[in-house]
């Protein structure tokens, strides 16, 4: 049985490996990364659970994250889960509705952020860590 798990799809390296230190220092919960769209949905073909979480970055290349959102929400496995859009600008509060994401984030992410909107979106507790 696949553990609980968030997937995160981001194409920045340094990004990547600084959310997944932090979110380690932060959570029991496991974090794939998968830096495309494709190889996120490929991934996703291959369990037996969805993610507790997903989050997305909109400036993917080759599929973008609007284009992997939509794929998510019109999965089976996918259409419920809370779907966070990660952007490098603080106005894209508007996009949200139009994508059918649940929150965003603006990059890099800090994991008391993101607890914080897992908290509106009634899923507190899943980032209760092992620091401060």
């Amino acid at each position: 049985m696949t553990p609980p798990y968030c997937l995160y799809v981001e194409d920045d390296e340094n990004d990547a490996l600084l959310a997944a230190y932090e979110f380690q220092r932060a959570t029991p919960l496991h974090m794939v990364i998968q830096s495309t769209g494709r190889q996120a949905l490929d991934f996703l073909q291959t369990i037996e659970r969805p993610p507790v979480f997903i989050l997305v970055d909109l400036g993917l290349p080759l599929m973008s994250g609007v284009q992997l959102i939509y794929e998510l929400r019109h999965n089976d496995f996918t259409a419920r889960v809370p779907l966070f859009i990660l952007t490098g600008r603080e106005d894209d509060e508007q996009v949200l509705g139009a994508l059918g994401a649940d929150a965003y984030l603006v990059k890099p992410f800090k994991v008391p952020k993101l607890q914080m909107k897992l908290g509106m979106l009634g899923l507190s507790g899943l980032l209760i860590g092992n620091d401060p």
